[in-house]
């Protein structure tokens, strides 16, 4: 006879100071990866940079008090969430396959939205071209 049993884990990293997104003293709980999975959330409270591509299957939250920048490709997969209450900066591509709620600052060199966009903030990217929406909810 065999037993399986299904263990679910999931994690709440917070940001606890300024720094690199990979430097575990900056969090409360370890080190999140840059795959964030499903189950997890990553709350940002701070000024944090990340030097390596992201994708959320979790959820990201940029609380009022936080900043993340980026200067690589980032993407919200379809299981995906992220919240950006403060300041988020990509100098690269942002991919939206999943749910992006914008009620701070985005600054986006390339955004590229097939999934859902709540905006209520500001978004600034380059230039209209950089915009790229196929079939897509926009509430701006």
């Amino acid at each position: 006879m065999f037993f399986f049993s299904m263990v679910s884990w999931s994690a709440v990293y917070t940001s606890i100071a300024d720094g690199s997104y990979n430097d575990c003293s900056i969090w409360d709980n370890g080190c999140p990866g840059n795959l964030i999975p499903v189950g997890d959330t990553v709350v940002i409270n701070n000024v944090v940079g990340v030097s390596s591509p992201m994708t959320i299957r979790g959820v990201l939250i940029i609380n009022g008090s936080g900043s993340l920048a980026t200067s690589n490709y980032a993407e919200i997969s379809e299981t995906g969430t992220m919240i950006n209450d403060g300041d988020f900066v990509c100098n690269a591509e942002f991919e939206i396959n999943g749910y992006f709620y914008q009620s701070g600052l985005a600054t986006i060199q390339y955004l590229h939205n097939d999934g859902y966009l709540c905006n209520s903030g500001t978004i600034n990217t380059v230039s209209y071209t950089h915009l790229r929406a196929h079939e897509t909810s926009l509430h701006l």
